[in-house]
């Protein structure tokens, strides 16, 4: 192996974008060096370094531990004490002893956890994750997780580093430790890039390439899942009051795909797109004002998602198309341009054809799959004559408004009894729900039979609504019934 300074520029680089911070609770993050005298340094990986699945070592010779990227960046200036805990894998708590004094005698503890990958060159077994491990559950292995909870009842502020190639769940430390990060194996540069991490010589922009779940039986868990994917009823619940379809909790995952913080803060604003309407050989730009407004320069990833709101088959929720890394110094702004190409809009019908099919999609660009920040809507036509033809409807629609508001003027004057009953889906009928008329603004509510009367213009539109459940608004064209079904919201 011949080390360049290439190549170890690259290798760092890869570790430090190996690295997403998942939470910073109160901004633990980064370590101030020159405010704590002692630091803890716990846990099966703190002193191994991890190179992953496939790769050509699994000897700490050959690379940098957390450990030593730590003791290499403080110093002496921090005292730090080590305790290894526990194994990766094993029932072996003996170890807690040593690791519990070197928590108690220390300011802070950061407790290296997470999993071990096979080395191509050399089996490095137990192995837990890569090609051909298979788990039975998502939670880490052996009693690492009784560590992470053993150490947190000493009441110390602990950092949890999951040095790991698989997602694994982390709920009990959400909620309990103050501060987490992930470190996707790093290679040879993984402890010089986390040390920096921690003490705030870099700042973490990494972004989650896969979604967390929050249990076992919460997979699968992924971000641009259909529509219909997540249960009948629409009614997740808690363990302090079940719901329906997920019982005790939402489906959705504990840190999704494209999560990922920073120690510094992003502001996105006025998204515009080059076009709104498209031919299926076009490309949209779609363009975004981005400001770092904290106090630490950093990077952000713009993410640009689509959905595709109307398709003869099923498609995701949202789907990523783009993405941009940009740094910005401390109170920069830039305006970040994203290609759209309309080819990317495509579908598989039901004849497994590969398709671009007209309508309407929705633009999402965020930092994240959960934090879109701004929507757009663009048009996709057959032909420019589809185009021309939708301009020259606009405007014929626009030169009929007068003559239709006449006409709208005398339909609101003649009132006409509407009644009607209100079921779900499943046919069972609803009491309490709003029926309000828009034209004239009177509302009623639905009986404990599910149903209504309400005196409204003949020409008039019928909103029905209640919280849970999508609204529906109904055209009453003269008629003086109206039967109704609701279905729940979504998630």
């Amino acid at each position: 192996k011949i080390h360049t300074p290439e190549s170890v520029k690259l290798s760092r680089t890869i570790a430090d974008e190996s690295i997403v911070l998942l939470k910073n609770e109160n901004n633990l993050l980064p370590l101030d060096a020159g405010k704590i005298k002692s630091i803890a340094i716990i846990g099966p990986n703190a002193d191994e370094t991890e190179f992953g699945d496939y790769t050509w070592s699994n000897t700490n010779g050959n690379g940098t531990t957390p450990l030593e990227g730590i003791q290499k960046l403080i110093g002496k200036s921090v005292s730090i004490n080590y305790a290894k805990g526990c194994d990766i894998t094993g029932l072996d708590t003996s170890k807690f002893a040593a690791a519990i004094k070197a928590a108690e005698q220390s300011d802070v503890v950061v407790v290296f956890a997470g999993s071990r990958s096979a080395a191509l060159a050399k089996e490095s077994l137990p192995a837990v994750s890569g090609e051909g491990f298979d788990l039975d559950n998502l939670h880490l292995p052996g009693v690492q997780e009784q560590l992470i909870q053993t150490i947190q009842r000493t009441g110390k502020p602990v950092v949890l580093v999951l040095v790991t190639g698989r997602p694994f769940v982390l709920s009990w430390e959400a909620k309990n430790i103050p501060a987490i990060a992930v470190q996707w194996y790093g290679g040879e540069e993984e402890g010089n890039a986390i040390a920096a991490m921690l003490f705030g010589e870099t700042n973490p922009s990494g972004k989650l390439p896969v979604s967390f779940p929050k249990s076992t039986g919460n997979l699968p868990a992924y971000y641009n899942y259909h529509p219909s994917e997540r249960g009948f009823y629409r009614s997740p619940g808690t363990e302090e009051k079940p719901g329906r379809d997920y019982v005790f909790a939402k489906p959705g995952a504990l840190w999704p795909f494209g999560y990922g913080l920073s120690y510094t803060k992003f502001d996105f604003a006025d998204m515009t797109i080059s076009k709104q309407e498209v031919l299926k050989d076009d490309s949209v730009s779609v363009s975004i004002r981005i400001k770092n407004t904290g106090n630490m320069d950093g990077a952000e990833v713009v993410q640009l998602y689509v959905r595709d709101l109307v398709s003869s088959v099923e498609t995701p929720v949202q789907a990523l198309k783009a993405f941009k890394k940009v740094f910005l110094k401390k109170g920069e702004e830039q305006t970040v341009t994203l290609q759209l190409p309309v080819s990317e809009l495509y579908l598989y019908n039901r004849d497994m054809q590969k398709v671009i099919e007209p309508g309407d999609f929705e633009i999402q660009v965020g930092a994240a799959s959960n934090d879109i920040k701004a929507k757009a809507k663009i048009t996709v036509f057959d032909s420019k004559k589809s185009i021309n033809e939708s301009s020259a409807t606009s405007k014929e629609k626009q030169s009929t408004v007068h003559s239709k508001d006449i006409q709208n003027d005398k339909a609101v004057n003649h009132l006409i009894q509407v009644s009607g009953i209100i079921r779900n889906v499943q046919a069972g009928v609803m009491s309490g729900i709003t029926v309000k008329s828009k034209a004239k603004g009177t509302t009623v509510v639905s009986d404990n039979s599910g149903h209504f009367i309400i005196d409204v213009p003949a020409n008039d539109t019928l909103i029905f609504s209640k919280t849970g459940y999508q609204t529906k608004n109904i055209a009453v064209n003269a008629k003086p019934n109206i039967n109704v079904s609701l279905s729940q919201s979504s998630f």
